[in-house]
C-alpha cells in the first residue's frame, strides 16, 4: 500500500463522535504529510474495529488500513500513534503540530504498529490556571498524546457547564478540587 499525492483514501460515515475525529484527523494528517487526498468511490479502506483485545494496533491487509482497540478512544489513540510513527507528526505542545514530511510511505501486509496499551489507567496532570481559549489546543494535545485526566480548582471547574465539559474533554475524566481558606483541600 502507497500513501502519496496520487492515493485517496475512501471517503466514510462512522456514526461515532470519537470515531467521525478520529478519521478526520487520519485524513487531515495524511494529507499533510503525504499529500493523500480523499475519494468517495475509489482508494485506500479505513477500517476502525473495536474489538475485544486490551490494546490497540494497526494492520495492513490488502487495500484496508486497518485500527484495532478495545474502544473508539483507543482507536482514536491508534490514528495519533500512526500520525507520529508512521506520517512524521510530533505533538509536542499544545497548538503546535510538528511535521517531518513524509512524501511517499510504502506500508506492506502485516503489522504496522504492534499492539499498544497504556500502563496506568488514568495519564493526566493538574490545571492550576483558569480557562482559557487555548484549552481546546490543550484538549487536542491530551487527546494526541493519550492522556485521559485533568485535575483543576474547584473555581474554575465551576465556570463550565456538563456540555461544555464533554465537548472540550470527552474522553477526560475530571476531578476538582477546592482549597478552603485555613487551607484545607477537598477533593
Amino acid at each position: 500500500m502507497r500513501l502519496c499525492k496520487d492515493v485517496a483514501i475512501k471517503n466514510k460515515s462512522f456514526g461515532s463522535e470519537t470515531l467521525e475525529l478520529a478519521f478526520s484527523e487520519l485524513v487531515s494528517m495524511a494529507g499533510r504529510s503525504t499529500c493523500v487526498g480523499v475519494s468517495e468511490k475509489e482508494g485506500i479502506d479505513v477500517v476502525f474495529d473495536v474489538c475485544g483485545t486490551d490494546a490497540y494496533s494497526v494492520t495492513v491487509e490488502g487495500d484496508k488500513l486497518v485500527f484495532r482497540g478495545p474502544g473508539e478512544v483507543e482507536i482514536l489513540y491508534a490514528v495519533y500513534t500512526f500520525a507520529e510513527e508512521v506520517l512524521g507528526f510530533c505533538f509536542f505542545e499544545p497548538g503546535e503540530d510538528k511535521l517531518k514530511p513524509a512524501g511517499t510511505i510504502e506500508l506492506n501486509d502485516g503489522v504496522v504498529i504492534s499492539d499498544r496499551k497504556a500502563l496506568i489507567k488514568n495519564r493526566g496532570f493538574i490545571q492550576e490556571f483558569k480557562f482559557v481559549e487555548r484549552n481546546y489546543e490543550l484538549a487536542d494535545w491530551m487527546a494526541k498524546n493519550r492522556l485521559n485526566y485533568l485535575l483543576i480548582w474547584m473555581q474554575y471547574y465551576d465556570e463550565f457547564t456538563q456540555e461544555a465539559k464533554v465537548i472540550l474533554f470527552p474522553e477526560v475524566i475530571f476531578k476538582a478540587r477546592h482549597v478552603s481558606k485555613n487551607g484545607s483541600v477537598t477533593v
